[in-house]
């Protein structure tokens, strides 16, 4: 059953990424001259694709940017989230699984997949803040604090002795680091 979401998820994703990359190819090669707007393929894509299109060129627009440029930003939208989504679901199996397997092997099982678990959160969180900073989410707002919140403890001591890296702060990456490398000392010390 995991495995047939998995794969249902998987097959949405890359035909949902497949039919934006025909968008994009279709509308790339018009402004290019190659294909001609009034033509049957291209004037087909654009009314399958219009939908999509138009919602993503009023996102487009709304942050300044180029109209012209939205099949490209679907595509790019609709690849990240999949990624996400793929991710999402194969770590919801995952999660399942173990937490089964936790529960029917009793109290040492399930200490186990709870250690793990936490030093996991910890380290998706470290993850989220990382990539919630590329795009300029700031510490104060709603959906941000709650990740702030579960990493600066570790964070702050390490950018004291960590300088940055030109104008790269590398204390995410070597907090994830040492945190998988103390996962994996204390679940081999205690289980």
């Amino acid at each position: 059953m995991a495995e047939l979401l998995l794969t249902v998820v998987r097959g949405a994703v890359a035909l949902g990424c497949g039919a934006a990359a025909v968008v994009a190819t279709t509308h790339w090669l018009v402004r290019r001259g190659t294909l001609s707007p009034f033509g049957g393929w291209a004037r087909g894509v654009r009314q399958l694709a219009a939908p999509a299109v138009r919602r993503t060129e009023r996102q487009v627009v709304a942050r300044g940017g180029n109209p012209q440029d939205a099949p490209y930003w679907l595509l790019a939208a609709l690849v990240l989230g999949g990624l996400v989504l793929v991710s999402l679901t194969q770590w919801l199996v995952e999660f399942t699984m173990g937490a089964r397997w936790a529960i029917s092997g009793g109290g040492r099982s399930t200490a186990y997949f709870l250690v793990r678990m936490a030093f996991n959160a910890v380290i998706a969180a470290l993850l989220i803040r990382a990539i919630g900073s590329w795009f300029g989410v700031g510490r104060w707002t709603s959906w941000m604090r709650p990740f702030h919140l579960a990493t600066d403890w570790l964070l702050a001591p390490l950018r004291r002795v960590i300088p940055p890296v030109g104008m790269f702060d590398v204390t995410p990456v070597v907090a994830m680091v040492l945190l998988s490398l103390l996962r994996d000392l204390v679940v081999r010390l205690l289980f």
